[in-house]
């Protein structure tokens, strides 16, 4: 059974989006230990540890580690795969298209990150993307030999810092 023609093209941009920003979040917690038999011991009250006193950290804050970055990069890099794939085979009308392509100029404009062999690629794109301002109506980001030159950049900064960048195709490929 295939996916509904009532999905819009803009909530696999949510969905991707919001896996490629969660992609560095997840952490295992499996117990691996078998439970142990504790006796109890009488302990004298210690000052708490700095560890102890520390406020827990925003489970919001947006993880800015290349790991993470390059989840969104994907994510966004498979957006636009499939915007102009979709449109190709007629699955996705130039309407979402253009929208799917407008939200992914959004996400590059806004990445971020605390790596700096990342920080270097990013500025180049969002300089890139300054330089080149989305019109108001029409496509936000034209798909030539410059915007290739910034998504190699950024897939190699990827590579530099042990991610990788993976686009995935929903139509042929």
């Amino acid at each position: 059974m295939g996916i509904p023609s009532t999905v819009r093209p803009f909530a696999a941009v949510v969905v991707l989006l919001a896996g490629g920003l969660l992609s560095g979040c997840a952490a295992g917690s499996g117990d691996s230990a078998a439970p142990v038999a504790q006796t109890p011991v009488a302990q004298t009250p210690a000052a708490p540890s700095a560890a102890q006193t520390q406020e827990p950290s925003d489970p919001m804050q947006q993880d800015l580690s290349a790991a993470s970055v390059c989840g969104t990069v994907s994510a966004l890099s498979t957006v636009l795969l499939n915007a102009s794939a979709g449109q190709q085979v007629g699955a996705v009308s130039e309407s979402d298209r253009l929208a799917l392509v407008r939200s992914a100029r959004f996400g590059y404009e806004h990445l971020q990150s605390s790596d700096p062999r990342m920080t270097r690629a990013i500025d180049s794109v969002q300089r890139y993307l300054d330089a080149h301002p989305a019109p108001t109506e029409g496509l936000a980001m034209e798909d030539g030999p410059e915007w290739e030159l910034q998504q190699k950049l950024l897939t190699t900064a990827c590579r530099e810092s042990g991610s990788n960048v993976v686009a995935t195709a929903q139509y042929g490929g």
